[in-house]
């Protein structure tokens, strides 16, 4: 497992749960939007295509 730039072609996150549903929507729905758009880094735990953890990091101007 290592950590890399969340890749949704790649990754499979519709399955991830932290616990905290707010952060399950966010990564499953607008992390990858967030990303395109220059907002966030979004970094993720993976074992193959599994995410086991993430790591967001909000730019803030």
């Amino acid at each position: 497992m290592k950590f890399e730039p969340l890749q949704p072609k790649k990754h499979y996150c519709h399955q991830f749960d932290c616990g905290v549903e707010t952060l399950n929507l966010y990564l499953q729905k607008f992390a990858n939007q967030d990303q395109k758009r220059n907002l966030t880094k979004v970094y993720v735990l993976a074992e193959g295509e599994r995410v086991m953890a993430i790591i967001l990091l909000a730019l803030i101007l």
